[in-house]
């Protein structure tokens, strides 16, 4: 069996320094949440709680571990056009010495969308998306250059090479 770690809602160093120890006690995965808000189950959004951008913080987490596998728990596909998704996970995998791994969602907190000014396609559309979104950052991180012309997402020979 193997045993997996999300943190998140608290400052860098509290994070950094769980990770490290989560790493250290032989803790395989760490996730981060991706969230401009975090949100308590059935209280709504939580504004006390520090809510850091979850690539940049995988990254930060990479320089503190040494062991266990990185990624969102969950990186929500709506936040994130699908070749910045690949280039930053690519690069983050390469950060952490081939320890990243993609989690993905269709998103499905409305108030943070709302706040934001992001649109919030209905559920059937948001799964749609996040299936063409994966569609998309497989040819990037397959080939060479990667074309796609989806109802949502366009890549023209585009490339994905962070190193």
């Amino acid at each position: 069996m193997e045993f997996g770690l999300q943190v998140g809602g608290m400052s860098v160093a509290s994070l950094r320094e769980l990770a490290a120890l989560a790493d250290a006690s032989g803790f395989r995965y760490l996730t981060v949440p991706d969230h401009f808000v975090l949100e308590e189950p059935g209280s709504g959004l939580d504004v006390t709680k520090p809510s850091l951008e979850a690539i940049a913080v995988l990254g930060a987490l990479a320089a503190s571990t040494t062991q266990a596998k990185l990624g969102g728990m969950v990186l929500c596909n709506m936040f994130r056009h699908p070749a910045l998704t690949a280039q930053a996970v690519s690069t983050l995998d390469h950060l952490s010495n081939g320890r990243a791994f993609l989690g993905i969602g269709a998103g499905w907190t409305r108030a943070e969308f709302d706040m934001m000014g992001l649109p919030y396609p209905e559920v059937k559309v948001r799964l749609r998306m996040l299936d063409e979104a994966l569609v998309a950052i497989k040819l990037l991180w397959t080939q060479e250059r990667a074309t796609l012309a989806g109802e949502f997402y366009r890549l023209t020979d585009a490339v994905c090479v962070p190193l």
